[in-house]
């Protein structure tokens, strides 16, 4: 059945274990899609499960995507039976092997296109048909299985090309996670494709290439045990780590949650503010219980410091409203500043890794300091040029929304004789597949201009998106 679309509720983000996942059932989320490929905007969808969260863990990459992709769905029985610990509970498991033939569907309908990319050689081709067959009057514009090479080898504009020529509204991509996350969000700034998601394994289950667990084993969370046992040589270690990760990290934060009462206690009332005029320092100060009119602050051009003095849980709501007013903050390069947590509720965001979008205090002096910096350095990088030697202080982030205008002021100072190009990493703070990908070019373009590259001070989470890339030793100098 097609959903209606005549009413599309704003989705709710639950913050479980770092992750939002937003609160719709499967017609809501059909009806949310239809209305964003009719928008235009491109937005993009991700499929979420356990195996999902573990990586987001060890991948600061995966998690920032997942943070700020515009809907993600819990993919995951063990997710939605978690989630009603840990604040209100998801009303439905939405995967992304069911809900794509009925985006096809609502598609078919409103005579919106479809692109397959991804999947073995033919399967996109037979997945299609099969689509096709299902729905008469679907358009599906094309399909294409690129190479298998990793997302920095890939050739994106070729891709590209494909996707301009065929004007999807819609593009089902099929090259298994975190790999399609990452493409997607790497191009999702060039393409005028108004919705992409991420499905996996979908297109071989559409083709027959694999075949999906009964309804009834579906029905009851028990996919995942299915697919295991019938093909355990390639899945028997995944589910295992999947289930330990699971135990061990709902074990931690279940039990930071059992500290409240006792740290409830335990903790003055009153904050103590340092005596600094906040509005001199860009920024402006809330209390929690303030926290519904923070999103009408967003545009003001103000970072903005949440006092969680008061606050003894911060169950999935809230941290889904505090993620969406840090969102907002960033598209005015601004921060969501937490000041005064307790103990327990500190070590809860940090077990969750959501100190890397969220900046975290324990007092006053702290968030002053922070914002004392922020307005001393230059947080969009220096490019600095000193006879033959080029200097660049690489700027806060190096990611797909802010890598372009960075690369276009390096390529102009490329000019003359260069015989050293210095890269300092002090102050970059997260790094990201387009970051890499300007790395390498930055790379090979001193390589051919027969110039020394030397980059220093990596740390924290860019060091670790280099270690994931198998890069360390190309831009960590002893």
């Amino acid at each position: 059945m097609v959903a209606e679309i005549t009413k599309v509720p704003d989705p709710t983000p639950l913050v479980l274990f770092g992750i939002p996942f937003h609160d719709v059932t499967f017609d809501e989320a059909v009806a949310w899609s239809v209305a964003r490929m009719k928008a235009g905007r491109p937005s993009y969808i991700a499929t979420a499960n356990v195996d999902f969260i573990m990586q987001a863990w060890a991948d600061p990459e995966l998690q920032r995507i997942l943070l700020e992709a515009d809907l993600v769905i819990a993919d995951g029985a063990p997710i939605v039976w978690a989630s009603g610990k840990f604040g209100p509970k998801l009303r439905e498991r939405v995967t992304g092997s069911d809900i794509t033939p009925m985006l096809a569907a609502a598609c078919a309908k409103e005579s919106l296109r479809i692109f397959l990319l991804g999947g073995g050689t033919g399967v996109a081709e037979k997945a299609a048909a099969v689509l096709c067959d299902r729905n008469p009057g679907l358009t599906i514009c094309g399909t294409y299985s690129p190479p298998l090479a990793s997302v920095l080898e890939m050739d994106h504009a070729e891709i590209l090309q494909k996707l301009h020529d065929a004007k999807p509204d819609l593009l089902l991509v099929a090259f298994g996670a975190p790999k399609q996350e990452k493409f997607i969000n790497m191009n999702l700034r060039n393409w005028d494709v108004p919705l992409a998601i991420g499905i996996g394994g979908t297109l071989d289950f559409l083709a027959g290439a694999q075949k999906r667990a009964p309804v009834i084993v579906q029905k009851i969370g028990m996919e995942w045990l299915w697919r295991m046992l019938t093909n355990p040589k390639r899945l028997f270690q995944r589910y295992a780590r999947n289930l330990a990760f699971m135990r061990s990290s709902y074990s931690r934060l279940t039990a930071l949650r059992k500290e409240e009462a006792r740290h409830s206690q335990q903790r003055d009332a009153d904050p103590v503010w340092p005596n600094v005029n906040f509005e001199a320092l860009g920024a402006q100060t809330l209390g929690i219980e303030e926290l519904g009119s923070a999103d009408r602050r967003v545009g003001e051009g103000r970072h903005l410091l949440i006092n969680l003095r008061r606050c003894v849980r911060l169950d999935s709501l809230v941290l889904g409203r505090l993620l969406t007013t840090a969102r907002g903050l960033r598209k005015f390069n601004r921060r969501l500043l937490l000041v005064f947590p307790a103990p327990n509720l500190d070590r809860f965001l940090r077990e969750c890794r959501l100190d890397g979008y969220f900046e975290i205090f324990a007092d006053g002096a702290q968030a002053v300091e922070w914002l004392q910096k922020w307005q001393r350095e230059a947080r969009a990088g220096e490019v600095m040029k000193s006879g033959e030697t080029l200097k660049l202080r690489l700027p806060i982030e190096l990611t797909a929304a802010a890598v372009g205008l960075w690369a276009v002021r390096v390529e102009a100072a490329l000019t003359g004789t260069i015989r050293q190009v210095e890269a300092d990493a002090s102050g970059l703070e997260f790094l990201d597949s387009s970051g890499l990908g300007w790395l390498l070019s930055l790379r090979k373009n001193c390589d051919q201009r027969g110039a020394k590259l030397v980059c220093r001070d990596f740390q924290g989470r860019p060091l670790q998106t280099l270690k994931l890339a198998k890069l360390d030793s190309v831009f960590v100098q002893p």
